[in-house]
């Protein structure tokens, strides 16, 4: 399978011949989807690969809040410290400084990058791209929402400014609407928020409205199934 692209204009640019290329259909697969694929008939079971997934990541969840830093041929993870020290005799404050993580790719990582085979293809409408819905109460994916609860949508094109009304993540239902008022995660790819209380009983079409970088417009992405609330 290749990496499907298409061009579109950089809009930061005033030369009308500077284009991006924008990857297109990407599949997401997320943990259960690489245990699904780590599991073979006669050989590992779901189960035995679910076991050594978890180690895998507890133990550097463990490394990493020990403040080490981790080098595998997959990526390197390192801590860092952010904000600003007022001289040498200042001290961390949580109120100031975050730590955060930098990562970067391995060696393998690389070299699974430069093999990778693409394809052209006429270019969609730059919008929000949200491939799937997660109710994280009951695991449920594009079937439910639970009102008060988080929500998460994985997809492209996804991060909006939250400061502004208009832009967000939208339930649908007849002419009535309810917009998502507070995020946990805003990015590109991943969305998580608590779904709006006031949801009532029925079946709902969810927007996630953004203005994309380079465009001035409120861009419309429609998640592919509708949610029900009970």
């Amino acid at each position: 399978m290749n990496l499907k692209y298409a061009l579109f204009k950089n809009m930061l640019v005033e030369d009308e011949n500077n284009h991006m290329a924008i990857p297109q259909d990407v599949e997401t697969y997320r943990m259960q989807d690489l245990i699904s694929e780590m599991a073979v008939p006669g050989g590992v079971t779901r189960t035995q690969a679910a076991a050594v997934l978890e180690s895998f990541i507890g133990v550097q969840e463990k490394l990493l809040r020990q403040g080490c830093a981790i080098q595998t041929d997959l990526y390197l993870i390192h801590p860092r410290i952010s904000g600003t020290f007022n001289g040498p005799n200042d001290s961390f404050d949580p109120a100031r400084h975050k730590i955060r993580f930098s990562a970067n790719l391995g060696s393998r990582m690389k070299a699974v990058a430069a093999a990778i085979q693409t394809e052209k293809v006429k270019g969609q409408s730059r919008q929000p791209q949200p491939a799937s819905f997660t109710d994280t109460i009951n695991g449920g994916e594009n079937t439910s929402a639970t009102p008060g609860k988080v929500g998460e949508i994985s997809g492209e094109l996804l991060k909006f400014d939250a400061s502004d009304a208009l832009q967000g993540v939208f339930f649908i239902s007849g002419a009535q609407e309810y917009r998502a008022a507070k995020y946990l995660r805003n990015t590109a790819g991943i969305l998580s928020f608590y779904i709006p209380e006031e949801l009532i009983a029925g079946t709902y079409r969810v927007e996630i409205r953004a203005i994309l970088t380079g465009t001035k417009s409120i861009r419309i992405g429609t998640l592919n199934a509708m949610l029900t609330v009970a």
